[in-house]
């Protein structure tokens, strides 16, 4: 069992970084019949008018958005790395892990940020705001699992040596 956590916490942060991604990329953050908004660009249309696009003002959760994506991505690679390789060194793994536990925490951390800032901005919701809710869930969860693997794996290795 504790041989999977670390697939199924490298599973989960995929999964975070595919719903952050599509989250940022998606302009539906705030959605009505007649506005679509997302980090970059508000979108207006009406029934017998054209559509009109505008350059978001939203910077602060654009850029908490993209620091998020960043460390996630740093995560993932690191976890993948103390997690699912095996390195000779214990003390190396180990720094590895707690290094990916460490950004993949404060990448958690930034996307919550992210959608709460936007939340003082706007009142109703789309899609794209519940994906990055969604990423940051499972981002922490991740986050859960790959500080048990660690603690679980190091205590396996010093009672093998």
């Amino acid at each position: 069992m504790i041989r999977t956590i670390p697939y199924i916490a490298v599973s989960l942060i995929a999964l975070a970084t595919l719903f952050c991604v599509l989250s940022i990329s998606t302009n539906r953050w705030y959605d009505t019949s007649t506005i679509q908004a997302g980090l970059w660009k508000i979108c207006r249309a009406g029934v017998g008018v054209p559509t009109l696009c505008y350059n978001s003002s939203t910077h602060t959760p654009t850029v908490l958005a993209l620091s998020g994506l960043i460390l996630i991505f740093i995560g993932l690679i690191l976890t993948i790395v103390s997690s699912l390789y095996n390195l000779e060194q214990v003390k190396q793994k180990r720094n590895i892990s707690y290094t990916a536990i460490i950004v993949l925490f404060i990448g958690s951390i930034i996307l919550d940020i992210t959608y709460v800032s936007y939340s003082n901005i706007q009142r109703q919701f789309g899609y794209s705001y519940f994906l990055m809710v969604i990423s940051h869930l499972f981002t922490f969860l991740a986050v859960i699992l790959v500080a048990f693997s660690t603690g679980s794996i190091h205590q396996l290795s010093e009672i093998n040596s």
